[in-house]
């Protein structure tokens, strides 16, 4: 079987306890029967029917008349069983007798009632029976032996103990058995042949290097003694210097003291410590609850003493015995009162029968192998997989590899290598010569190359000037052509625009006369709506009267800012010849002290320029009052516009609602009246907006001439501004 825990306390301790198979041989009662010794007897004076109720309590009876140290024994189970012999199944009404079980555990157990099987670390030994008499079948000498239990058990955690409070198992003996001396753990000689592997690389490194100096210092493979007798020295240290390489390599080292195999093996100790430690913890943790045998057993004692109260205690009762008047009487009996009686436990058997006592004991030890598969081989597995990682790292070299150099051999080779050496001197000047004379045909080369580089150079150079000047006269042709083409299309264009204006004078001519068509259509037409217009004359004189005050209001408005604009520039030009004539009036002052006849001329000068500027200002009067008439006459012109548009509007209106009513007269159905009522809606919305157009067009036109005169009134103080820094131009002059 696959015992890891005892494998690996093997080899982490060199503890060998015994294997699981031999630990419960010398511990078997009568019968066979293991951990403990059974007897069957008749229970003393049947309890009557007071008795069984007065212990109608599973823990009272327990306690009372089963379990642990009852009678002066270990455990006691009563039970009831046939008057003749075991029984398994019976039915209601078949006498029965009480029968008791006393057992005797054999092992490790408690004094006390309440101390039972004890738990923790305990010491096995032989044993005997105190009776001093043969025990059914079992002679009075026989000898038990639990030694073998408690070395498995705890000898295998005391030996890891021992290793990890010491550091070794040498000498370590538990319950009579001890560690072989070959077989001992030593984790100091872990320390002990890590230092001698550090010695031993740093010892190899060191005379590794002393030797390549001293090759070093011999010269190089093109010394003059090679080939030589002196040649077999440097051979030999040759050969030195490659066995302590190798050795070097093979030991090498690991910091200035240390060596790479030594740590490795200071790392196994620390893996084999771990494991130690971490096994041991799982096996101090067994052994508080689950160590001992005993304490499996006795669960399952308790376990049949529960399941023989439930269906073979309870289910019986006592019949008492008659008597006659004849006085002959009968004596009273146990019988099963209830269904269900079984005379031992279903598991294992009757109780009488000793094979029966036989399973629980194998039970009981089956039970504690579990126990220690699920802990103790576990724990072992694990620590065995984790000494195999740690050891997988590192192969540790089985042999240590030596190169050997056989020195004739080399001498040798030396000689042939030597002259090779100088036939290959010989070829290599040769090479030299011949090198030298390709490299003086090679210059030559070059330089008549250079030359012939040269004169292409100056040959490109005399073409591309040519080409330049080819260029520059295709230019200057270029622009002459250019410029003939331009005076070419200014002709062009010219007469382009004197065909555009007889064709624009001739638009003109055209559009007049369509003018007037359309002018004599209009009348003929205002002659045939002669008579609607009369019809509708009232509506249409308020819309003209609206219109027409609208009109005015506007004409006032734009006349009204043209007369302020108007009032604004005569006062700016009073206010600008007062200034004149103030300053010149100073000057002339000024000029009459320095000169008189400076000042007569000054002054005539300015009243000249007075003058001018009067009849200049008189005459933008007169424009101005020109173009307010022009305004009013084109206000009035359009008012007659408008009220003759509104007048023609006024008749369309009545035109389309006669005509509205002439179809609404021939309009059957509502459908037919519904569809013409949506069509004079949508003329009569397309009407609407032709009127927006027009006013929208309308006060366009009164914002552009607005704009208009906003434009000359800036472009007249400009020149006034031009003309007063004439002035002051003149007079610093």
């Amino acid at each position: 079987m696959d015992d890891y825990w005892h494998g690996a306390i093997q080899v982490l301790t060199g503890y060998v306890p015994p294997t699981r198979d031999k630990l419960f041989g010398d511990l078997l009662g009568n019968n066979d029967i293991p951990l403990m010794r059974v007897e069957i007897g008749d229970y003393d004076d049947e309890p009557s029917n007071a008795i069984v109720s007065a212990s109608d309590d599973l823990n009272a009876w327990l306690y009372k008349s089963s379990g642990w140290r009852i009678e002066k024994t270990d455990f006691v189970i009563p039970f009831y069983s046939g008057k003749h012999g075991p029984i398994a199944d019976a039915g209601v009404g078949t006498k029965v007798v009480m029968k008791k079980a006393r057992i005797t555990l054999l092992g490790h157990k408690g004094a006390s009632k309440e101390s039972e099987a004890t738990g923790g670390v305990f010491l096995g030994g032989q044993f005997k029976s105190r009776l001093g008499k043969d025990f059914q079948g079992q002679n009075k000498d026989t000898t038990w032996d639990s030694r073998p239990l408690t070395q498995y058990a705890f000898g295998g955690g005391m030996a890891l103990w021992q290793l990890l409070d010491t550091g070794k198992t040498t000498d370590f003996s538990w319950n009579d058995l001890r560690v072989a001396n070959e077989n001992a753990v030593d984790l100091n000689s872990f320390d002990e042949n890590a230092k001698a592997f550090d010695r031993v690389a740093q010892f190899f490194k060191q005379r590794h290097n002393d030797l390549r100096d001293w090759e070093f210092d011999l010269g190089n493979e093109d010394a003059a003694w090679k080939g030589q007798a002196a040649g077999v020295f440097k051979d030999l240290i040759h050969g030195l210097s490659r066995n302590y390489k190798s050795y070097s390599e093979q030991f090498a080292v690991s910091g200035t003291v240390n060596s790479k195999l030594g740590d490795d093996l200071r790392a196994y100790r620390v893996g084999v410590y771990n494991a130690a430690s971490s096994l041991y913890d799982e096996w101090k943790k067994w052994t508080v609850s689950s160590a001992n045998p005993l304490i499996w057993l006795i669960d399952i004692l308790e376990e049949v003493a529960k399941e023989v109260w439930y269906n073979n205690i309870v289910k019986v009762r006592y019949k008492p015995g008659k008597s006659s008047s004849r006085g002959v009487s009968t004596k009273g009996h146990h019988k099963v009162e209830f269904g269900g009686f079984y005379g031992g436990v279903r598991k294992y058997g009757p109780l009488e029968e000793m094979d029966t006592w036989k399973k629980i004991g194998e039970e009981a030890i089956s039970r504690w192998q579990q126990r220690v598969k699920d802990v103790l081989v576990a724990a072992g597995k694990r620590a065995l997989m984790d000494l195999e990682s740690t050891f997988m790292d590192q192969e540790f070299p089985k042999k240590i590899d030596t190169e050997t150099v056989s020195l004739t051999e080399k001498f040798a080779t030396d000689q042939a290598a030597q002259e090779k050496a100088e036939q290959k001197k010989k070829e290599e000047k040769a090479q030299e010569k011949l090198e030298e004379k390709e490299a003086e045909q090679e210059a030559k080369q070059a330089e008549q190359e250079a030359k012939q580089e040269a004169k292409q150079a100056e040959q490109e150079k005399e073409q591309e000037q040519k080409e330049k000047e080819q260029e520059a006269k295709q230019a200057e042709k270029e622009a002459e052509q250019e410029q003939k083409q331009a005076e070419q299309e200014a002709k062009q264009a010219e007469k382009e625009a004197e065909q555009e204006q007889k064709q624009e004078q001739l638009q003109q001519e055209q559009e007049a006369k369509q003018a007037e068509k359309e002018a004599e259509q209009e009348a003929k037409q205002a002659e045939q709506e002669a008579k609607q217009e009369q019809l509708q004359q009232e509506q249409e004189q308020k819309q003209a009267e609206q219109e027409a005050k609208q009109a005015e209001k506007e004409a006032e408005q734009g006349q009204k800012q043209e007369q302020l604009q108007q009032e604004q520039e005569q006062k700016q030009a009073e206010q600008e010849a007062k200034q004149e004539q103030k300053q010149a009036e100073q000057e002339a002052q000024q000029e009459q002290k320095e000169k008189e006849a400076e000042q007569q001329q000054l002054i005539a000068t300015n009243q000249a320029r007075v003058e001018r500027e009067q009849q200049k200002k008189e005459q933008e009067r007169k424009e101005a009052e020109q173009e307010a008439k022009q305004a009013e006459q084109e206000a009035e012109q359009e008012a007659k516009q408008a009220e003759q548009e509104a007048k023609q509007e006024e008749k369309e209106k009545e035109a389309e609602q006669k005509q509205a009513e002439q179809e609404q007269k021939q309009i059957k159905t509502e459908s037919e009246f519904q569809e013409k009522q949506a069509e004079q809606e949508a003329v009569q919305a397309e009407k609407q907006a032709e009127q927006e157009a027009v006013q929208a067009e309308k006060e366009a036109e009164q914002e552009a001439k607005q704009e208009q005169l906003q434009q000359e009134q800036e472009q007249k103080q400009a020149e006034q501004e031009a003309v007063q820094a004439e002035k002051e131009a003149e007079q610093e002059a």
